[in-house]
Formats: C-alpha cells, structure tokens, sequence
C-alpha cells in the first residue's frame, strides 16, 4: 500500500513538471503540499450551482436577417443620389420636398396596417374602421379578413385595395415614399408568430424605423388557431418581445391582452409581464389586461415601466 501510494506521486509530480514546462504559467511547485496532491480534490463547477443571482441580460437581438444579397432587378437602385436623376418629365416632382411628403404621407400613411397570414406568407390589411380604430372594433368589423383554423386570414372583400401600387410606380417615388410607409402607419399583429414572421422578412433598417406598433393578443382563441400562447410556448413568447426591445425607433406600443384563463392570479400575471421590460421606456406603452380576482404586490413595479389599463372580467 505504501509503495502504490509512493508511485501515485511520483507520477503526479512528473505530470506537473511537464505541465510546468510545456506552459510556462504556472506557479513554483510546492513538493509537500504536492505529496498530499489528489485528484478527488478537483471539484467540477456544477451548472446552476452559483448562489449568486443572474443578472437579467441587455442584449437586444435584431431581426434574424442581418443581411440581404441583393435581387435581380431590385426597385432601390444602389446609388440614392437623386439629383443625378432626370424626373423632371413629371409635374409631380416640381413641388417642394415638404408638400411631396405631405402627399404621401395621405395616400399610403397615417392608417392601421394589419398584418396577417396569408396561404403564400404574410400580407397586410388596411384598417377598415373609420370610427374609434381601437382593437375591440377593429375585431368586429373583421379588418383582417376571416380568420381559418390554420391561422390563415382570408380576405373578406371589405378591405381597401393595398398602398403598393403608388410604390411601384416608379423607383424616386419608392425611395422617397417607403421611409413614410414605416414611419407613419400602425402596424397591427393578432398574434406572436405573425411579428416573428415580419421581422425576418423584411429589412432590418426598414423594421428598425416603424414607430408604431399594435398588438391585439387574445390567448383564449389561440388553440383554436394553433398559436402559440406564453405558457405553451414562452421561448417565442420571450423572443416576440426582445425582437420588440430591438426597435430602434419605436416610440408607440399599445398591447391588448386577453389571458387562455379567466382565474389567472397575480403572480402568474407578473412572471409573464416581466419580459415586457426588456422594451424600456417610450412616449406610450399602454397595456389592456382584464380584471384581476388576485392581484399582486409586484405590479406597481411593472406599471412604473408602462401603463396598464384594466378591463371588466366580462369582456
């Protein structure tokens, strides 16, 4: 036994003035300490194991597509230089840059987009409620179209014709006139998957410049729709709203939500509306929650950050 013993630190000892040679870093060898050496003493560090509380993170991801190759005859050319252009044929273009904008900001702004599914992918709906434009209304005037148990909305026949074709007219009206079309309209999601879509489907800087942004979340119909809700799926339910934090320019957030369950306490609540946080400040952050049997002490915190609006259990 003392011999085994003998031979395990002799070869621990060789093992370390390799080590020390190959390396160079580390520290003098203390032979008695070195004597007593196990390798039992090494202990793993365990994952979790740290008392010491996880800082919630900062980071922002920005929309997935960093990058876009350019595409065949793309509308945007790559020089933006507008006075080597000849658009003078145009009366149009005569008028100051100011009244242009005015223009266009009538024809394809200042509206609610509502951003749906479609069989061959996303597409927008121009906002059909003239009166009060909240969500509630906007629902029953059917806005987005009829609404398919595979989550695709088709169109209704109410809905106006589109604002594209005055941006495909000519390529100065569509750089001039694209930067309104973000900057201007509402854009309106009914539920998380539609916004992921979005972001990822357009350009980062376009998605960057929108200002105003709508969301109209009913989890009590998502099963019926096969949409994710924030306890069936809460990784897309986190990621929906660090894609929101990443907005750049996004001074405008209005959220109506409507929980899968009636009796949801005030903890429950809290533990969801926590990633609402990763947002930050802005000029309007409106939150509609329906009424509570329970509250919680933590939702002061919350409405520090943004406003919550509570509705009767009713509705």
């Amino acid at each position: 036994m003392l011999r085994e013993r003998e031979s395990r630190s002799l070869k621990s000892t060789a093992i370390f003035f390799a080590l020390n040679k190959l390396t160079g870093h580390s520290k003098p060898i203390d032979r008695e300490h070195l004597s007593s050496y196990r390798v039992a003493d090494i202990r793993r560090p365990v994952f979790g194991s740290s008392s010491k509380p996880k800082k919630a993170s900062n980071y922002q991801p920005p929309p997935l597509a960093v990058s876009l190759p350019r595409r065949k005859g793309a509308i945007t050319p790559p020089s933006l230089d507008y006075e080597e252009r000849d658009h003078t044929r145009s009366p149009l273009f005569k008028l100051p840059r100011e009244i242009l904008f005015l223009i266009y900001e009538q024809v394809i702004g200042d509206t609610i987009l509502h951003i749906v599914r479609r069989s061959n992918g996303l597409a927008h709906a121009m906002c059909c409620n003239n009166s009060s434009g909240s969500q509630e209304d906007c629902r029953d005037f059917k806005c987005r179209g009829t609404k398919l148990p595979n989550g695709v909305c088709m169109p209704n026949g109410r809905s106006h014709t589109g604002i594209l074709p005055l941006l495909q007219t000519c390529r100065k009206i569509y750089i001039d006139a694209v930067q309104v079309l973000y900057i201007s309209n509402t854009f309106d999601f009914d539920c998380m998957e539609s916004l992921i879509s979005f972001s990822t489907c357009i350009l980062p800087h376009r998605f960057d410049s929108i200002q105003n942004l709508q969301l109209d979340l009913r989890f009590n119909y998502s099963h019926f729709f096969g949409e994710g809700t924030p306890t069936t799926d809460f990784l897309r339910w986190e990621r929906m709203w660090r894609i929101i934090g990443s907005m750049k320019n996004l001074q405008y957030l209005r959220v109506r939500i409507i929980w899968w369950r009636t009796d949801l306490t005030g903890a429950e609540e809290a533990r969801y509306l926590s990633e609402l946080l990763q947002v930050g400040k802005l000029k309007v952050f409106e939150i509609s929650l329906p009424e509570l049997k329970w509250k919680d002490p933590k939702e002061k915190e919350l409405e520090a950050m943004f406003e919550v609006v509570r509705r009767p259990a009713r509705k």
